[in-house]
């Protein structure tokens, strides 16, 4: 994207999703990840509002409250914990933007925020970022586990083929990949 577009883009947020603290509107991918958390854990933000896409038709399908539910917890920039030296190697530098964690521990849902710089540990798969986000997952003693990938509507194709990439390579069906655009999260926040 341009850097006009990124600068229209970061215009186009509403006063409804600016930092409680200050007021001031986000202007980086990691400040819309931290209203985001903010907006969640203030129950200022209707998941139900918020459509997801995904082209695997035993994935989610619908709304995101199918993915995160207003009462998890939200943990921001959580470490990927590993346990051998060849997860370590795959994915224990990572941290998910956000981590959306049910109380009962039985829902997992890694959010990775992105606006339109590439993946900070590749863009494609096998070794891209979103592979080895949907490879960890698949090894979470965790009944319900997914990734949500978060993107302007203006590049969410070029955002969607690469998840679309990563999910077809997944080894578990139980994992899902969906995404949204931050147009539908501004959409449903409530101030």
């Amino acid at each position: 994207m341009p850097r006009e577009e990124i600068d229209a883009f970061f215009k186009t947020i509403p006063a409804s999703f600016t930092d409680p603290l200050t007021g001031v509107r986000p202007s980086s991918e990691r400040e819309l990840s931290a209203v985001l958390a903010a907006k969640h854990h203030f129950k200022e933000l209707r998941w139900s509002a918020i459509p997801i896409r995904s082209r695997f038709p035993l994935e989610p399908q619908g709304d995101a409250s199918s993915v995160i539910h207003p009462s998890d917890h939200v943990f921001c920039e959580y470490p990927l914990f590993a346990r051998s030296q060849d997860d370590i190697n795959r994915w224990g530098s990572m941290a998910p933007d956000l981590i959306f964690l049910s109380a009962d521990r039985k829902r997992v849902t890694l959010v990775e925020c992105k606006v339109d710089s590439p993946f900070t540990h590749g863009n494609n798969p096998p070794n891209g970022q979103l592979s080895r986000y949907l490879e960890f997952l698949h090894h979470v003693p965790v009944s319900r586990r997914g990734l949500l990938l978060l993107c302007p509507a203006l590049n969410q194709d070029w955002y969607a083929q690469r998840l679309d990439l990563a999910a077809e390579l997944r080894t578990s069906a139980d994992v899902f990949a969906v995404l949204a655009t931050w147009e539908q999260v501004f959409d449903a926040t409530q101030s």
